[in-house]
């Protein structure tokens, strides 16, 4: 990702010949690629490093949604060269996914209600790029998203960024996080509570249904 970053601020060359067999993959789009503090992002969607796939291919996963919905997941929120095949090829092998998409054909899944407006239904998440945690907020409705980066991963540090991006967007009729311990924590239910934020808490590792943040994160961001 270090060269792929020296690339985009020294500028790409002129023919595709030119460029090394690493960043061969990213030639075809490279117009689109903007360099954001330590962030690499393809329009409005964040590069994931190759030492990261692994694990965005099984965050991504965790709800065994199938192939497809997976595929919108991923795309609303992240890239990386051949991200779609290799989810076809992760889900395809998946037990639990060929269950539940057996078990779905019986009895259909009521879809989660869409929000009315922009920014009434907002999801959150954590990640880790090297060693820095961040932030991602997500519009349920117009797919706009926000990654923001974190002090810590306390609570503490998660309330103030979400104070900071809700005061430059207004404050959401409902917050949908995982269950990790900053979002479970006594001061950051004090803090849902006082701002009058409905929070919907989804189990991290659900294998039967599918979470509200996993069905929505296909309209991000």
């Amino acid at each position: 990702m270090q060269q792929l970053a020296a690339t985009i601020r020294e500028g790409w060359p002129d023919l595709k010949s030119q460029v090394s067999a690493n960043l061969a993959p990213y030639w075809n789009f490279c117009e689109q690629l903007t360099l954001e503090e330590d962030l690499i992002f393809k329009n409005d969607k964040v590069i994931i490093p190759a030492s990261l796939t692994k694990l965005m291919l099984t965050k991504v996963h965790q709800s065994h949604q199938g192939i497809e919905k997976t595929k919108r997941l991923a795309r609303g929120i992240m890239f990386w060269p051949n991200m779609s095949a290799q989810i076809t090829d992760m889900v395809s092998r998946c037990p639990i996914c060929s269950a539940n998409q057996h078990k779905n054909r019986k009895e259909p899944m009521v879809p989660h209600e869409f929000p009315l407006r922009p920014w009434q239904k907002v999801g959150s998440d954590l990640f880790e790029i090297g060693t820095e945690q961040y932030m991602v907020l997500v519009d349920y409705y117009s797919n706009f998203i926000e990654v923001n980066k974190l002090a810590s991963t306390k609570s503490s540090a998660v309330i103030t960024c979400c104070k900071q991006q809700f005061s430059q967007y207004g404050i959401p009729d409902e917050l949908i996080t995982d269950n990790g311990p900053q979002f479970t924590s006594a001061e950051f239910r004090q803090f849902t509570k006082d701002y009058g934020i409905k929070h919907t808490c989804v189990q991290r590792h659900h294998r039967c249904t599918p979470s509200p943040m996993a069905e929505q994160k296909k309209q991000f961001r």
